[in-house]
């Protein structure tokens, strides 16, 4: 039920407002899945398709968790500070939040968002959309352009994000539906 659905969006919406950053990669893994699977559900609702339908359901949900989470932080209101960095890993690079987008710390933050980014290639996959029924497709266009961008995201410094976010092109669109 979309009603159901939209409920569960603005209850985590709401959560996030309070929520501690998680401990560990497992705990972020969870966060960015169930930031997603709603979305993914929404969007499958939209579509008229049930979501055991979608193959890579899990990965779709993760990935589009995590791209809202990058969003939120990198968008344009956001400082990004990446509040849903895993503790564990800003302990161990020896950086706190509001550390991450300042140039004497550009290296030890690449490096941090470089394993951040390492997480979210585990759950990347490639599906064959050609044999996908039509009313999801779009489904997995976005999330072939969200790859895209994660792929473009590794490497660089969290102060390059917002451009990346913020780059779209007929040709991005053109090339994830092929």
């Amino acid at each position: 039920d979309i009603h159901e659905v939209l409920q569960t969006m603005l209850e985590g919406a709401e959560g996030r407002l309070e929520h501690l950053p998680p401990a560990d990669e497992l705990a972020f893994s969870g966060l960015c899945s169930d930031i997603g699977a709603p979305m993914i559900e929404l969007e499958c609702l939209m579509a008229n398709c049930l979501k055991d339908q979608i193959p890579g359901i899990e990965n779709l949900s993760f990935r589009r968790g995590f791209w809202w989470l990058i969003g939120e932080s990198f968008g344009q209101k956001g400082q990004g500070q990446l509040w849903c960095l895993p503790m564990n890993l800003m302990a161990r690079a020896g950086l706190r939040r509001e550390e991450l987008n300042k140039n004497r710390h550009r290296q030890v933050s690449q490096e941090l968002l470089r394993r951040v980014l390492e997480i979210t290639n585990k759950y990347s996959n490639k599906t064959d959309i050609s044999d996908i029924k039509q009313n999801v497709t779009q489904i997995y266009v976005m999330d072939a352009l969200i790859q895209k961008r994660l792929r473009a995201m590794s490497g660089k410094a969290p102060c390059d994000y917002p451009l990346i976010l913020n780059k779209s092109s007929v040709t991005d669109v053109l090339t994830a539906w092929s």
